[in-house]
């Protein structure tokens, strides 16, 4: 019976020392603690996206006008540019020579068949406009020595060699007068200017493309008026 009470005695002893021992931790606590921090720092490396930009749309460029042309019974067929306007050229005959007709139109909402006739009249009586024209040369010549046509026959004939002169006048260089020159005389270019408010043409005159790059250019409008005379390269 002793022994027997000694045996219990010893089994409370032992449960009771182990009740007073400190118990382990739980291992399950410390992942969770780790998963918890891991999940929290990643969350901090992610940088948030930037927010996209809204950009505004550009408007669309503005269509281009493309060239058109306008038949016309003596230009033929005119071609019109949106930002040039129109630049006409043909050689035509006047006393027996060929002779450029520019024309020039800047803003082509101008172009008109009104506008074109206008300027056909030019074409149509180009002797009689140059007739006016050379009137207008010897007219200045006659009053003024200084004029332009004055200073175009005082410059060629201080410049232009004997040989020269002779080819084109037949004569030597004391003999040559104005009147010779202004008879020699003859144009190069035209160039027609038409316009709403009356349109005007020039008359480029030279006495020989191969002897100067000088020509007298004469002003003159629809009416046959001259409107100034010029020494021009």
């Amino acid at each position: 019976m002793a022994s027997k009470k000694k045996k219990g005695g010893a089994k409370r002893a032992a449960k009771k020392a182990a009740s007073l021992e400190p118990k382990k931790a739980s291992r399950a606590a410390p992942r969770k603690v780790a998963a918890k921090k891991a999940k929290a720092s990643k969350a901090r490396s992610v940088k948030k996206a930037p927010a996209r930009k809204v950009r505004a749309k550009k408007p669309a460029p503005p269509k281009k006008t493309r060239a058109h042309t306008t038949p016309h019974a003596v230009f033929g067929h005119v071609t019109v540019h949106p930002s040039e306007g129109v630049s006409w050229q043909k050689a035509l005959k006047l006393a027996d020579r060929d002779v450029d007709v520019d024309m020039t139109i800047e803003d082509a909402a101008d172009v008109t068949p009104e506008l074109l006739d206008r300027a056909a009249r030019f074409v149509a009586r180009l002797a009689h406009y140059d007739a006016l024209a050379r009137s207008g040369l010897r007219h200045s010549s006659e009053e003024d020595d200084d004029s332009p046509a004055g200073l175009y026959v005082k410059h060629h004939l201080a410049e232009l060699s004997d040989e020269t002169l002779f080819g084109i006048f037949g004569k030597s260089r004391d003999a040559i007068s104005v009147e010779d020159f202004l008879a020699h005389l003859h144009p190069r270019w035209v160039n027609l200017y038409p316009a709403k408010g009356g349109g005007t043409a020039t008359f480029d005159y030279t006495i020989g493309a191969d002897a100067t790059q000088y020509v007298l250019a004469v002003g003159i409008d629809e009416d046959g008026a001259v409107l100034g005379i010029e020494m021009e390269s």
